[in-house]
């Protein structure tokens, strides 16, 4: 006998409800260029653009952008999470051709992945040239470029979380990989001006970069009102942060913060590459390099040419700061305002303060930065004196090129005090070499290629002789070894150099001795030559046989 239950109407209905499939997640194949809009997305070649592929999406979907340039005539409205993904920043490029803004993004978590967002245009806007996100739900940058948009804006009552030439966030930012490049804003009013700036990015939750370059990026603010009223923390050339920082793996170059106040004050104001408002930082393995933060009129808490840190807990582990400049402000490359500034394994070198424009004087931090230990400056402006800190040393540093990775960094040259000085340092740099090469980690973003060097166990030990062993990694540059050997651990006697090749792989190291002294102790160690530098491995002792 088979007993069941029987549900009442409603109860069905809801079960089979709960029961149904749901929306699954759609590919929409874009195949024209041409930015139509009839209605409909099809198959059919030539019927379904960029901006009917988004209208026709729905939330969690994917937009399959083939490569080609894709001139909108009006902003991108996107009003649901989606994945728009592209061939690659080089191949695919969304453009508003300097009309108008690229998107505008009103609803849910949004991907954007391998294409480039270029010629947009926020004139009639105070923010978002590139994107503006107007949800609190992240934006997600992969492979992505964004570059050449731009934010001009005169008000005339002032303005407060204005700027983003790239992209204007009300909630966190993912970069990761590729480049917010070349953007521009210009924030002009006859009265004060604050918490604005950003020429690539500003985000109002947290920025997380990985990876990444920004660079060539401009932020401009002017008041001209003359009546005091100030323009306050006010910045970020490459980015302003109002969340959190975290950014690894990143290059910051050549970005410029410029505030003019005209007759007013300017406080709290710089960061000419990052100005972080607040929100804990922390940043590793990453360059800051060649920003710049002009200043003008009465001066108040101005500068950070590099890193300007407003309030939060600020940690750089195995950052390389260098050649950052302010004018009329301090800090050349750190500006501590509140909050804190721990350094650990960083290089701080040839950043700058003036009074006025022209030549600085050096002034590596200000504002009062603590010490981790192991750290490397030009001069000695950053107070450190933790064991392991270096002060007043050039760390021969070479200029801004691909040296491998995904981003552009600063070698260290051969000689360089940085070389082997670092503790507790990254498993990998910046590029992703593996560290330690050589005795220890280096100091700064970058790990150089020395060879990894390691002195075996002698061998064939006999009464006049003995075969010395080691292990020699080249890392990709070409190398020579030796064995150095002697009574004493001051050696005295040197193997002829042999090669051992420029691969990234263990080479046997191997001498055979003669003429020893029946009896004797003999100190050796394996000595490794590149072009980055020289390492030497452990020194180890043999004893001779006795004489028959």
């Amino acid at each position: 006998m088979r007993i069941g239950l029987a549900l009442p109407p409603l109860a069905l209905f809801v079960a089979l409800a709960l029961a149904a499939p749901a929306h699954g997640a759609t590919t929409f194949h874009v195949n024209t260029e041409v930015d139509n809009n009839d209605g409909s997305c099809d198959p059919a070649p030539g019927d379904c653009s960029l901006r009917e592929a988004n209208n026709a999406s729905s939330a969690g979907d994917t937009i399959d952008l083939p490569a080609g340039t894709y001139q909108l005539g009006s902003e991108l409205v996107i009003d649901h999470p989606l994945t728009i993904a592209g061939q690659g920043p080089a191949s695919t490029i969304v453009t508003a051709n300097g009309d108008h803004r690229v998107m505008l993004i009103d609803g849910g978590t949004q991907v954007l992945r391998g294409l480039t967002i270029t010629g947009g245009n926020a004139d009639s806007q105070s923010a978002g040239g590139g994107i503006y996100d107007s949800t609190t739900e992240p934006l997600k940058l992969k492979n992505a470029r964004v570059t050449n948009n731009n934010v001009n804006f005169d008000g005339a009552t002032g303005a407060t979380r204005a700027g983003g030439g790239g992209i204007f966030s009300k909630g966190p930012v993912e970069v990761d990989g590729g480049s917010i490049d070349s953007n521009h804003v210009f924030l002009g009013f006859d009265q004060g001006v604050s918490g604005s700036g950003g020429g690539g990015i500003y985000a109002t939750g947290a920025l997380t970069l990985r990876n990444t370059e920004l660079h060539n990026n401009i932020m401009q603010v002017q008041s001209s009102r003359t009546n005091g009223d100030p323009a306050a923390a006010d910045g970020g050339g490459a980015a302003y942060a109002r969340g959190a920082v975290t950014a690894r793996g990143t290059t910051i170059a050549q970005n410029n913060a410029t505030v003019t106040a005209g007759g007013g004050t300017t406080m709290k104001d710089g960061g000419g590459g990052i100005y972080a408002k607040g929100g804990n930082v922390t940043i590793t393995n990453s360059t800051f390099w060649n920003n710049a933060a002009n200043l003008d009129v009465v001066i108040i808490d101005n500068g950070g040419a590099g890193l300007y840190s407003f309030g939060g807990a600020t940690k750089l582990t195995n950052v390389t700061l260098n050649g950052n400049s302010t004018a009329r402000g301090t800090g050349g490359g750190v500006y501590r305002e509140g909050g804190s500034v721990t350094l650990r394994n960083t290089i701080l070198a040839a950043n700058t303060s003036a009074p006025s424009t022209g030549p600085g004087n050096p002034d590596n931090c200000a504002g009062g930065v603590t010490s981790a230990g192991h750290n490397l400056e030009s001069a000695n402006t950053c107070g450190l004196k933790k064991p392991g800190d270096i002060k007043n040393r050039n760390p021969k540093l070479g200029t801004l090129a691909s040296n491998g990775g995904p981003t552009r960094t600063l070698a260290l040259k051969k000689g360089s005090p940085a070389i082997d000085a670092a503790v507790k340092c990254p498993a990998t740099d910046q590029r992703g070499v593996r560290r330690p090469r050589g005795r220890a980690c280096d100091i700064g973003a970058y790990e150089a290629n020395v060879p990894n060097v390691k002195t075996g166990a002698a061998k064939k030990v006999g009464s006049g002789g003995a075969t010395l062993t080691g292990t020699v990694n080249p890392g990709g540059r070409p190398t020579s070894y030796v064995f150095r050997y002697g009574k004493t651990k001051a050696y005295g006697s040197t193997t002829p150099a042999t090669a051992a090749g420029s691969g990234r792989t263990n080479v046997p190291a191997t001498f055979h001795l003669k003429g020893l002294k029946p009896g004797k102790t003999y100190h050796y160690r394996l000595v490794a030559t590149n072009s980055a530098g020289t390492e030497r491995g452990a020194d180890r002792t043999f004893k001779t046989a006795a004489a028959s």
